[in-house]
């Protein structure tokens, strides 16, 4: 779902939430009434799932991991599993083996990286970021930009359910 169709969605789940909240306080008190309490809980709910899509939805995550040193089939394998993650969720990720070709020397290959997590708002770090120079020097940066860290299993539906 791209930034244009989750818009779309989020004012239409909020027109039909709208309608919903009005036609239920005009339900009278009595025999419906709890007929009218269920309904109100349902749109609290749904508000409440709405908000979540709409921070999820405004997410840029930054990719980060070792990529220097391993077989280039592994390092696209880990890049891309945790990508499609997030892409899941409808979250607009920065993957380097993306943007980065490997005839790229690994100076100019950082600067590109660092200037597209500098536009993030959440990086993500692979289980084998420790192993790595550039992977270091990029949550270095975050850190000090306020980038917050994010781990896939936030994102797993059962937590929204909560």
């Amino acid at each position: 779902m791209n930034k244009q169709e989750q818009t779309r969605l989020i004012k239409e789940i909020r027109s039909g939430l709208n309608t919903l909240e009005q036609k239920a306080e005009t339900i009278a008190p009595g025999n419906i009434a709890h007929a009218r309490a269920n309904i109100i809980t349902s749109i609290r709910y749904n508000r409440l799932l709405l908000n979540k899509l709409e921070h999820v939805s405004s997410k840029r995550v930054f990719i980060s991991g070792k990529i220097t040193g391993l077989d280039r089939h592994i390092v696209i394998e880990n890049f891309v599993k945790a990508a499609i993650e997030f892409r899941k969720y409808g979250i607009e990720v920065v993957n380097p083996v993306e943007i980065i070709t490997e005839d790229i020397p690994w100076e100019e290959a950082m600067r590109i990286c660092l200037a597209e997590l500098s536009k993030c708002t959440h990086i993500h770090q692979l289980a084998n970021w420790q192993d790595s120079a550039g992977a270091l020097f990029e949550w270095e940066m975050a850190v000090k930009l306020n980038i917050e860290r994010i781990f896939i299993e936030d994102l797993k539906p059962e937590i929204y359910a909560k």
